[in-house]
């Protein structure tokens, strides 16, 4: 169940990308991709820090929660909406899983499925994201005003786990918008990369936080499904540039998956 959930939630963050505009897409996907890599480095860095307690994560969740609500106000471009989209993702993401609604974290993610309406009732695409990621940042300080503190990532290794991760899921999603790609090129690679990157990243994320166990016969699917989409998209859109840049990134996030995690950490 619980990773049906997460399934779902994915699934829509993949929708929206596969709806954008030719146009739109370029420019959501380089601030989408910068967003990802700049928060996603700056809340892994603190929720994996020994040096830093469980309220203090608290704290500085809750400051960057209000600071992403004040972007989502002023946001006037495209760019800007990619930027803040992800970051509102985190702190959801963080707020569920490492707070005290991690013990019912499932009827907090499928509220964030159901969030998603937001993308067909508002008059664009464009502003239901900006709307999606208002509700988000509403629900995270929601939950992070009644819990005490976030509890800190099961991970070994902290500076190589971060260095890792980001060169092969942030740096390769980063990079791909900045190849010499027609937009719709583009969309099909990034959603390739994308969809693979994630449930390699993923998989680690849920076993790191200790909110589930993922088996072999399941990872093992995910992997050979993944690797046989990079293949098919290089067939009827071939770069290699992408292709290589893909390809690393989920080998990277393999290995990663058997270095850094922290052996028999139990699921809460």
């Amino acid at each position: 169940m619980n990773f049906i959930v997460f399934f779902a939630v994915n699934i829509v963050n993949v929708a929206i990308i596969a709806f954008l505009s030719d146009h739109q897409a370029t420019e959501f996907l380089k601030g989408y991709s910068a967003g990802n890599l700049i928060f996603s480095l700056i809340l892994t860095l603190l929720m994996s820090s020994s040096g830093v307690d469980d309220g203090q994560r608290r704290l500085v969740a809750i400051m960057l929660s209000l600071l992403t609500g004040l972007l989502v106000f002023i946001g006037d471009s495209v760019w800007l909406v990619g930027l803040v989209y992800p970051l509102a993702l985190l702190l959801v993401d963080y707020a569920i899983s490492q707070g005290s609604a991690s013990s019912v974290h499932i009827r907090y993610r499928l509220i964030g499925v159901f969030t998603a309406v937001t993308l067909v009732v508002t008059p664009s695409l464009i502003e239901g994201i900006e709307f999606r990621a208002f509700v988000l940042v509403v629900v995270a300080l929601f939950l992070l005003l009644r819990t005490n503190g976030l509890k800190k990532l099961q991970i070994n290794k902290t500076i190589p786990f971060l260095a890792t991760i980001y060169l092969c899921y942030s740096g390769v999603l980063f990079l791909l918008p900045r190849l010499d790609l027609a937009p719709d090129v583009l969309k099909i690679w990034y959603l390739c990369a994308q969809g693979g990157l994630v449930l390699q990243l993923k998989i680690l994320d849920f076993e790191a936080r200790g909110t589930a166990t993922i088996s072999s016969l399941i990872s093992k699917s995910f992997v050979l499904a993944a690797g046989f989409v990079l293949v098919a998209v290089q067939f009827i859109y071939p770069s290699w540039q992408a292709f290589g840049l893909t390809a690393l990134g989920m080998v990277g996030l393999y290995v990663s998956r058997r270095v850094y995690l922290v052996a028999g950490a139990p699921p809460r």
